[in-house]
């Protein structure tokens, strides 16, 4: 190499490395409130058969991605301890909802319709997550959803 052109990849190395490298997000994205009919509590009493509107505000500050709704029995071991008023109620019939909506820019507030089936009654949570295009997860958020016989 001519010593000028030696310079110039030099140069150009040294500017290449001396690059600020792209911060990595790490930040989670946040779900606000989460109503069910327009209430915003931890505990929900239901009817069978009944359906109920979930509203669930959810931003991030680069990028949302998904947001994934799911409804299980409370009674599968997982923790769960007897709600104040519901002592001994014990879950019938079996549940299983999982919805995952697609999202994109820093906020979003998806719906979802969820039907109670006629054939159940006892306590079962409402989990709601949230991912940005990162990979970041939201904490977790549980509901009880309460259906009496």
């Amino acid at each position: 190499f001519p010593s000028h052109d030696r310079l110039s990849v030099i140069l150009a190395l040294t500017t290449y490395g001396c690059q600020p490298k792209e911060e990595q997000d790490t930040t989670r994205p946040i779900i606000g409130n989460v109503t069910l009919n327009d209430l915003a509590q931890e505990t929900h009493e239901l009817l069978r058969g009944q359906s109920f509107v979930v509203t669930m505000p959810v931003t991030d500050n680069e990028q949302l991605s998904q947001l994934k709704i799911g409804v299980h029995s409370a009674d599968d071991g997982h923790g769960h301890v007897d709600l104040p008023g519901y002592e001994g109620l014990e879950n019938a019939g079996t549940w299983s909802y999982i919805r995952i909506f697609d999202l994109s820019g820093t906020m979003a507030s998806p719906t979802a319709t969820i039907a109670v089936p006629d054939t159940i009654s006892g306590i079962w949570h409402l989990e709601i997550m949230a991912i940005d295009q990162s990979g970041n997860e939201s904490e977790e958020r549980v509901y009880n959803l309460v259906v009496l016989p």
